[in-house]
């Protein structure tokens, strides 16, 4: 990142009483996880949709051992992307198509709820090497 794409895909899994279990973010076009795919996932296990949409980012970054400006922006963007998500979840936000974020699909099955929604989150940085370009250093 950033390879000029902003559109990424969030999946997230919720539990029959709306707390976080799981969730991903990667690239829309290439799959590839941002960051991590999982990069704050333990920070946020157990919280109800609720207490997730009320985190600040300063709230997340003061729960990390390093604080660094780029590893700070993927922080930052993964929260944006699940609060995107769970506040049109929870009817707070216009999630159609052609949004900021909308969500394609909703699973309810014995597990929980699994939600996948498409984001497009205009957070980079200058410092975060794009994917293609660490390809072709890697050849």
């Amino acid at each position: 990142m950033p390879c000029h794409n902003i559109t990424d895909i969030v999946k997230i899994k919720l539990d029959h009483n709306n707390r976080f279990v799981d969730y991903s973010l990667t690239k829309l076009n290439c799959g590839r996880a941002i960051g991590e795919s999982s990069l704050i996932k333990n920070i946020i296990t157990g919280r109800t949709a609720e207490q997730l949409l009320m985190l600040t980012s300063e709230s997340i970054l003061s729960s990390r051992f390093a604080n660094h400006p780029d590893s700070n922006f993927l922080y930052e963007k993964h929260l944006q992307a699940i609060q995107s998500v769970l506040a049109i979840w929870l009817g707070r936000r216009d999630g159609q198509a052609g949004n900021r974020c909308a969500i394609e699909a909703i699973k309810l099955d014995e597990e929980g709820i699994a939600l996948t929604a498409i984001i497009k989150l205009n957070l980079q940085t200058e410092n975060i090497i794009s994917c293609c370009q660490i390809d072709r250093n890697n050849f």
